[in-house]
C-alpha cells in the first residue's frame, strides 16, 4: 500500500488576509473578521476618554442621581 494525501487543496479564507487598523489603516495581523484597533490608536482613544471623562467630572456634570 501507498500512503496518499487525503487533504483537499488548500483554500483561501477571510482569516488569512491582513486586516486593517478601523481608525488609522495600518497593516495588522490576519484575523477571522479583518477588524481591530492597532496599540497607538486605542492609546489615544483612551486618552481622550479619560480626558472627556474628567472634564465632565471637573464641571459637575455627568449622570444625574435622582432619589
Amino acid at each position: 500500500m501507498t500512503a496518499q494525501s487525503t487533504a483537499a487543496p488548500h483554500e483561501t479564507t477571510e482569516s488569512e488576509h491582513p486586516s486593517t487598523c478601523l481608525l488609522c489603516g495600518q497593516a495588522g495581523p490576519p484575523l477571522l473578521y479583518g477588524h481591530w484597533i492597532c496599540d497607538h490608536c486605542k492609546n489615544v482613544v483612551q486618552a481622550e476618554a479619560l480626558s472627556q471623562k474628567r472634564r465632565v467630572i471637573k464641571e459637575g456634570g455627568g449622570p444625574s442621581s435622582v432619589a
